[in-house]
């Protein structure tokens, strides 16, 4: 029988942990991303507490450039974490692929980062490289920055872009099914404490 180990909660000093990260549905997962990246299993209590009063959380949004990852690699910059987004512009490839634009215009990466600079002083760091292939990057990069968090949204939207034919299945599948099994890979080979 497993023994349950108590950790203390520390909190970050600073106004963004008093303030709700999602709305009220996801409360729960507010509180569950805030102790784990206050805490790390690897730091002793005393490296703990000197961490918590001396570094912003780390999180990294896989899939950044896209529909759900651009607004919440926002989100989570204006609520002062350090975010730095991975994604391998695919979406934009098939949208040229398939020579079709989105309704809203979609600015280049490096354009969008400038505008949230200047808007808000806050910078978001830009990886371009695919998970779904480059895993000794990926684990790299989760070691190198001592990541807290993954928010995981570097998967292909399946319809119908996947019926086009085989070739287009084969690379939805093998994108979505290798993106989460090397990020799952990484976090264990890591020896981090990452929550996901």
């Amino acid at each position: 029988r497993a023994q349950t180990v108590v950790k203390p909660y520390i909190p970050l000093q600073g106004s963004f942990t008093h303030r709700p990260m999602w709305s009220r549905r996801w409360g729960h997962a507010t509180a569950v991303l805030n102790q784990t990246s206050m805490y790390r299993n690897d730091l002793s209590v005393e490296q703990n507490s000197e961490r918590a009063m001396t570094l912003i959380p780390k999180l990294i949004v896989l899939g950044g450039d896209g529909f759900c990852g651009w607004p919440t690699a926002l989100h989570l910059s204006d609520e002062g974490y350090d975010v730095t987004i991975v994604d391998n512009l695919s979406r934009r490839n098939i949208d040229n692929e398939l020579e079709v634009s989105s309704l809203t215009p979609i600015q280049p990466m490096g354009k969008r980062l400038e505008t949230w600079k200047s808007l808000t002083c806050k910078s978001i760091r830009f990886l371009n490289f695919d998970v779904a292939v480059n895993y000794h990057r990926l684990l790299t990069l989760l070691e190198s920055e001592k990541t807290d968090v993954v928010v995981h949204f570097a998967e292909r939207r399946a319809a119908p872009y996947s019926m086009k034919s085989s070739q287009h299945k084969r690379y939805t599948v093998n994108n979505n099914i290798n993106a989460t099994h090397n990020l799952l890979a990484a976090v264990v080979e890591s020896g981090l404490d990452i929550h996901i």
